[in-house]
Protein backbone atom coordinates (compact mmCIF):
# COMPACT_ATOMS: atom_id res chain seq x y z
CA UNK A 1 0.00 0.00 0.00
CA UNK A 2 2.87 2.36 0.80
CA UNK A 3 4.38 1.67 -2.62
CA UNK A 4 1.01 2.29 -4.27
CA UNK A 5 0.53 5.57 -2.38
CA UNK A 6 4.00 6.76 -3.43
CA UNK A 7 3.18 5.89 -7.03
CA UNK A 8 -0.21 7.62 -6.99
CA UNK A 9 0.71 10.70 -4.90
CA UNK A 10 2.45 12.79 -7.63
CA UNK A 11 -0.53 12.46 -10.00
CA UNK A 12 -3.04 13.35 -7.25
CA UNK A 13 -0.92 16.27 -6.01
CA UNK A 14 -0.65 17.72 -9.52
CA UNK A 15 -4.40 17.32 -10.18
CA UNK A 16 -5.51 18.69 -6.78
CA UNK A 17 -3.56 21.98 -6.95
CA UNK A 18 -2.91 21.77 -3.20
CA UNK A 19 -6.62 21.57 -2.33
CA UNK A 20 -6.46 18.09 -0.76
CA UNK A 21 -4.44 16.11 1.76
CA UNK A 22 -2.66 14.01 -0.81
CA UNK A 23 -1.57 11.02 1.27
CA UNK A 24 -4.98 10.58 2.90
CA UNK A 25 -6.79 10.98 -0.42
CA UNK A 26 -4.49 8.45 -2.13
CA UNK A 27 -5.17 5.89 0.59
CA UNK A 28 -8.94 6.36 0.33
CA UNK A 29 -8.89 6.20 -3.48
CA UNK A 30 -6.91 2.96 -3.37
CA UNK A 31 -9.52 1.68 -0.92
CA UNK A 32 -12.05 2.41 -3.72
CA UNK A 33 -14.70 3.44 -1.22
CA UNK A 34 -17.74 4.30 -3.35
CA UNK A 35 -18.98 7.07 -1.02
CA UNK A 36 -15.60 8.79 -1.10
CA UNK A 37 -15.23 8.35 -4.85
CA UNK A 38 -18.63 10.00 -5.26
CA UNK A 39 -17.46 12.92 -3.12
CA UNK A 40 -14.26 13.21 -5.18
CA UNK A 41 -16.30 13.33 -8.41
CA UNK A 42 -18.55 16.00 -6.87
CA UNK A 43 -16.07 18.27 -5.08
CA UNK A 44 -12.67 17.51 -6.66
CA UNK A 45 -13.54 17.18 -10.33
CA UNK A 46 -9.99 17.99 -11.37
CA UNK A 47 -8.81 14.79 -9.65
CA UNK A 48 -11.76 12.69 -10.80
CA UNK A 49 -11.26 13.81 -14.41
CA UNK A 50 -7.47 13.49 -14.40
CA UNK A 51 -6.39 10.86 -16.94
CA UNK A 52 -3.05 10.50 -15.16
CA UNK A 53 -4.80 9.62 -11.86
CA UNK A 54 -7.15 7.17 -13.60
CA UNK A 55 -4.26 5.49 -15.43
CA UNK A 56 -2.19 5.23 -12.26
CA UNK A 57 -5.09 3.73 -10.28
CA UNK A 58 -5.82 1.21 -13.04
CA UNK A 59 -2.14 0.15 -13.17
CA UNK A 60 -2.03 -0.34 -9.39
CA UNK A 61 -5.27 -2.35 -9.31
CA UNK A 62 -4.06 -4.51 -12.22
CA UNK A 63 -0.77 -5.19 -10.43
CA UNK A 64 -2.67 -6.20 -7.29
CA UNK A 65 -4.94 -8.53 -9.28
CA UNK A 66 -1.89 -10.19 -10.87
CA UNK A 67 -0.47 -10.73 -7.37
CA UNK A 68 -3.78 -12.26 -6.22
CA UNK A 69 -4.63 -9.30 -3.98
CA UNK A 70 -8.38 -8.61 -4.00
CA UNK A 71 -9.97 -5.20 -3.46
CA UNK A 72 -11.72 -6.62 -0.38
CA UNK A 73 -8.35 -7.57 1.16
CA UNK A 74 -6.98 -4.08 0.47
CA UNK A 75 -10.02 -2.52 2.20
CA UNK A 76 -9.73 -4.89 5.17
CA UNK A 77 -5.96 -4.32 5.54
CA UNK A 78 -6.37 -0.56 5.30
CA UNK A 79 -9.10 -0.58 7.96
CA UNK A 80 -6.82 -2.70 10.16
CA UNK A 81 -4.00 -0.14 9.75
CA UNK A 82 -6.29 2.72 10.82
CA UNK A 83 -7.53 0.71 13.82
CA UNK A 84 -3.99 -0.16 14.94
CA UNK A 85 -2.98 3.50 14.64
CA UNK A 86 -6.01 4.51 16.72
CA UNK A 87 -5.08 1.89 19.32
CA UNK A 88 -1.51 3.23 19.48
CA UNK A 89 -2.82 6.79 20.00
CA UNK A 90 -5.25 5.52 22.64
CA UNK A 91 -2.54 3.68 24.55
CA UNK A 92 -0.55 6.91 24.72
CA UNK A 93 -3.29 8.89 26.47
CA UNK A 94 -5.55 6.38 28.31
CA UNK A 95 -4.55 4.71 31.58
CA UNK A 96 -6.24 1.45 32.64
CA UNK A 97 -6.26 0.89 36.38
CA UNK A 98 -7.64 -2.59 35.78
CA UNK A 99 -6.28 -3.98 32.51
CA UNK A 100 -8.45 -7.10 32.79
CA UNK A 101 -11.67 -5.09 33.05
CA UNK A 102 -13.18 -6.65 29.92
CA UNK A 103 -11.76 -10.18 30.04
CA UNK A 104 -15.24 -11.69 30.45
CA UNK A 105 -16.48 -9.95 27.30
CA UNK A 106 -13.44 -11.06 25.34
CA UNK A 107 -13.92 -14.64 26.55
CA UNK A 108 -17.58 -14.58 25.49
CA UNK A 109 -16.51 -13.09 22.13
CA UNK A 110 -14.19 -16.04 21.57
CA UNK A 111 -17.04 -18.45 22.27
CA UNK A 112 -19.93 -16.69 20.49
CA UNK A 113 -18.04 -15.46 17.40
CA UNK A 114 -15.71 -18.41 16.90
CA UNK A 115 -15.96 -20.21 13.55
CA UNK A 116 -16.28 -23.51 15.43
CA UNK A 117 -18.87 -22.56 18.05
CA UNK A 118 -20.42 -19.27 16.88
CA UNK A 119 -22.90 -20.63 14.33
CA UNK A 120 -24.01 -23.75 16.28
CA UNK A 121 -24.68 -21.61 19.39
CA UNK A 122 -26.50 -19.02 17.26
CA UNK A 123 -28.77 -21.64 15.68
CA UNK A 124 -29.50 -23.26 19.04
CA UNK A 125 -30.27 -19.93 20.76
CA UNK A 126 -32.57 -18.70 17.99
CA UNK A 127 -34.21 -22.12 17.72
CA UNK A 128 -34.77 -22.03 21.50
CA UNK A 129 -36.33 -18.56 21.30
CA UNK A 130 -38.69 -19.58 18.50
CA UNK A 131 -39.60 -22.86 20.23
CA UNK A 132 -40.38 -21.04 23.48
CA UNK A 133 -42.40 -18.47 21.56
CA UNK A 134 -44.45 -20.97 19.55
CA UNK A 135 -44.93 -23.64 22.23
CA UNK A 136 -45.22 -21.24 25.14
CA UNK A 137 -47.81 -19.12 23.34
CA UNK A 138 -50.20 -22.05 22.89
CA UNK A 139 -51.35 -22.07 26.52
CA UNK A 140 -52.10 -18.34 27.06
CA UNK A 141 -53.53 -18.23 23.55
CA UNK A 142 -56.01 -21.00 24.35
CA UNK A 143 -56.90 -19.37 27.68
CA UNK A 144 -57.49 -15.96 26.04
CA UNK A 145 -59.54 -17.60 23.30
CA UNK A 146 -61.79 -19.38 25.82
CA UNK A 147 -62.35 -16.20 27.85
CA UNK A 148 -62.97 -13.88 24.88
CA UNK A 149 -65.32 -16.26 23.07
CA UNK A 150 -67.21 -16.93 26.31
CA UNK A 151 -67.76 -13.16 26.49
CA UNK A 152 -68.98 -13.24 22.86
CA UNK A 153 -71.64 -15.79 23.78
CA UNK A 154 -72.80 -13.65 26.70
CA UNK A 155 -72.86 -10.54 24.50
CA UNK A 156 -75.01 -12.41 21.95
CA UNK A 157 -77.48 -13.47 24.65
CA UNK A 158 -77.60 -9.93 26.06
CA UNK A 159 -78.17 -8.44 22.57
CA UNK A 160 -81.01 -10.88 21.87
CA UNK A 161 -82.60 -10.10 25.25
CA UNK A 162 -82.35 -6.36 24.57
CA UNK A 163 -84.01 -6.78 21.18
CA UNK A 164 -81.03 -5.56 19.16
CA UNK A 165 -81.62 -6.26 15.43
CA UNK A 166 -79.77 -9.32 14.14
CA UNK A 167 -78.03 -7.23 11.47
CA UNK A 168 -76.54 -4.88 14.10
CA UNK A 169 -75.60 -7.61 16.61
CA UNK A 170 -74.12 -9.74 13.83
CA UNK A 171 -72.03 -6.82 12.57
CA UNK A 172 -70.75 -5.72 16.00
CA UNK A 173 -70.50 -9.01 17.91
CA UNK A 174 -69.92 -11.74 15.30
CA UNK A 175 -67.98 -9.32 13.09
CA UNK A 176 -65.94 -6.66 14.90
CA UNK A 177 -65.70 -8.35 18.31
CA UNK A 178 -64.93 -11.81 16.92
CA UNK A 179 -62.13 -10.49 14.69
CA UNK A 180 -60.59 -8.60 17.64
CA UNK A 181 -60.89 -11.70 19.83
CA UNK A 182 -59.11 -13.85 17.24
CA UNK A 183 -56.34 -11.29 16.67
CA UNK A 184 -55.72 -10.81 20.41
CA UNK A 185 -55.80 -14.52 21.30
CA UNK A 186 -53.58 -15.56 18.36
CA UNK A 187 -51.07 -12.68 18.14
CA UNK A 188 -50.70 -11.20 21.62
CA UNK A 189 -49.17 -14.25 23.44
CA UNK A 190 -46.32 -14.88 20.92
CA UNK A 191 -45.53 -11.15 20.79
CA UNK A 192 -45.55 -10.94 24.60
CA UNK A 193 -43.02 -13.82 24.74
CA UNK A 194 -40.84 -13.15 21.69
CA UNK A 195 -40.09 -9.44 22.09
CA UNK A 196 -38.99 -9.59 25.75
CA UNK A 197 -36.75 -12.57 24.93
CA UNK A 198 -35.27 -10.73 21.93
CA UNK A 199 -34.77 -7.61 24.07
CA UNK A 200 -32.92 -9.65 26.71
CA UNK A 201 -30.62 -11.11 24.02
CA UNK A 202 -29.89 -7.57 22.85
CA UNK A 203 -29.27 -6.27 26.38
CA UNK A 204 -26.92 -9.18 27.13
CA UNK A 205 -24.91 -8.28 24.01
CA UNK A 206 -25.69 -11.47 22.10
CA UNK A 207 -27.50 -9.96 19.09
CA UNK A 208 -24.51 -7.76 18.08
CA UNK A 209 -22.43 -10.95 18.03
CA UNK A 210 -25.04 -12.58 15.76
CA UNK A 211 -24.79 -9.57 13.45
CA UNK A 212 -20.99 -9.95 13.45
CA UNK A 213 -21.23 -13.68 12.62
CA UNK A 214 -23.58 -13.08 9.70
CA UNK A 215 -21.87 -9.98 8.31
CA UNK A 216 -19.82 -11.88 5.73
CA UNK A 217 -22.89 -13.82 4.53
CA UNK A 218 -24.96 -10.65 4.14
CA UNK A 219 -22.15 -8.75 2.42
CA UNK A 220 -22.36 -11.28 -0.42
CA UNK A 221 -25.80 -9.89 -1.26
CA UNK A 222 -24.74 -6.25 -0.72
CA UNK A 223 -26.21 -5.97 2.78
CA UNK A 224 -24.66 -5.99 6.27
CA UNK A 225 -24.88 -8.25 9.31
CA UNK A 226 -27.16 -5.87 11.23
CA UNK A 227 -29.93 -6.66 8.75
CA UNK A 228 -29.91 -10.26 9.97
CA UNK A 229 -31.80 -9.11 13.07
CA UNK A 230 -34.74 -7.69 11.13
CA UNK A 231 -34.74 -10.69 8.81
Amino acid sequence: MEEAIEKLAPAVEEASDGRAKVRWLCARMLDANENLMGAVRKYLKSIADSEEVKTCLTEIWNEWREQGISQEKVSDDMAAVFIRKAEDLCRGVVVFENKAYNWKDRKLDRIFTSKATGFPIMFLVLLGVFWLTITGANYPSQLLSNVLFAIEDRLTIAADAAGVPALVSGLLIHGVYRVLAWVISVMLPPMAIFFPLFTLLEDFGYLPRVAFNLDRCFKRCSACGKQALTM
